[in-house]
């Protein structure tokens, strides 16, 4: 005897809604791995002595920025620090305290940058188009229990 009508509709029924759920969780994992991916690279850039050294080195001198403008990512490699391949870094210069490297990136939904400014630091922001919420502009200076 088969079974009853009701219990293959109920057993469709359910198995859609399994799917569905599925379907969920398989989009919310891959928007979290790509939201750690943006924290994990922030924190491998920004404890990164190499870089520290060498933005130390622009903050003396800025002319460095302007010498290195068509080939920062070359220049930064070169001097030992890890920068994403991924990674499209820019140099922008309208002054001495204007001066800002930026290195924008993306993983998965996320669009951001992580910037070094002359006048401010540190900062990583999303860019337009990005999914805001791992990438809220956020100085690393202004991070709760962070010591200057």
């Amino acid at each position: 005897m088969p079974l009853p009508a009701s219990h293959l509709q109920r057993l469709s029924a359910d198995l859609e809604n399994h799917e569905r759920r599925l379907s969920q969780l398989s989009e919310s994992i891959a928007l979290q791995e790509a939201e750690r991916r943006v924290h994990e690279t922030a924190l491998n850039v920004g404890r990164d002595r190499k870089l520290q050294e060498a933005l130390s080195e622009i903050y003396d001198d800025p002319d460095i920025a302007r010498k290195i403008r068509s080939k920062a990512k070359d220049h930064f490699k070169e001097k030992g620090a890890r920068i994403p391949d991924e990674a499209d870094v820019r140099v922008t210069d309208d002054g001495a305290d204007s001066t800002a490297i930026e290195a924008e990136l993306k993983h998965g939904a996320y669009r951001y940058k992580l910037v070094w400014r002359r006048a401010d630091g540190f900062a990583l922001e999303a860019l337009e188009g990005s999914r805001e919420r791992a990438v809220e502009n956020v100085r690393l200076s202004d991070t709760p229990g962070r010591k200057e």
